[in-house]
């Protein structure tokens, strides 16, 4: 997060977003944990390189097996049910994410074209494992470049590895381990938490007030997607919004 001449932003990118709930649920947890969010210019850039998950997940709309491990208020105060068992993710939550298409094999990142540039956090779980050593070093470098000075970079447990990341330094916190990109030039002051698993705390306190939400807009078409072939699905995830497809899970 930086604040620069008065300006507040942060630039989260989830890569690897399969359906949508990752970077959903950071925009959920921003939402309740930055108290005056609406002065924020907050970029949250989800890609993937399946193009009919990118228009599943910019619709935002989920069954019931996507919410087996949230609290129950949770569906309540973000979702509107509709009449045929599903939930639409409110619209101002659902508008906070830009989807689009890109393949982190072939594709030129980090580019101010593709809006990969300047990210204070990327996430991209599941997702390494299907690349050889070599590509995922080849990724994890340029996930380091996109990144501002200070950036996070986190990925699943099993993707761990400091011989994929070896110009990042591994940050122990008591449940995960997260790399930081650490350059000779200093990063403004934090004015949020940089970790973003301190901004999720707040996600799992139930609301003072929870109510049920009004029925979504009509989602809008957020992505930009070209054909490509479906990547395989990874281990099962056990946090918010969970599809069940594994990949890229916060």
């Amino acid at each position: 997060a930086r604040t620069r001449s008065g300006e507040k932003r942060i630039r989260i990118w989830s890569a690897g977003c399969s359906t949508g709930e990752e970077a959903y649920t950071i925009a959920i947890a921003l939402r309740r944990a930055i108290p005056d969010v609406d002065a924020w210019r907050i970029s949250i850039l989800a890609t993937d390189i399946n193009p009919h998950i990118l228009q599943k997940a910019a619709a935002a709309v989920y069954r019931e097996w996507s919410f087996r491990n949230v609290p129950p208020w949770l569906k309540e105060r973000c979702f509107a049910a509709h009449i045929d068992g599903s939930y639409a993710l409110l619209p101002e939550i659902r508008q906070m994410v830009t989807f689009a298409y890109l393949n982190l094999a072939e594709d030129v990142f980090p580019s101010a074209l593709n809006n990969t540039s300047a990210m204070d956090v990327i996430l991209c779980r599941n997702v390494l494992m299907y690349f050889s050593p070599e590509r995922g070093r080849q990724i994890g470098e340029n996930f380091r470049r996109a990144l501002l000075p200070g950036g996070w970079l986190m990925v699943s447990a099993c993707e761990l590895s400091q011989s994929l990341f070896p110009r990042f330094t591994a940050v122990h916190f008591p449940d995960a381990i997260v790399y930081r990109k650490d350059d000779e030039a200093q990063r403004p002051a934090a004015t949020v938490p940089a970790y973003p698993a301190a901004m999720l705390e707040s996600l799992f306190a139930p609301p003072a007030k929870p109510s049920v939400a009004s029925d979504a807009a009509a989602p809008s078409a957020r992505s930009v997607p070209r054909t490509m072939p479906d990547r395989p699905s990874g281990e099962a995830p056990t946090e918010p919004l969970d599809s069940g497809a594994g990949d890229a899970q916060l």
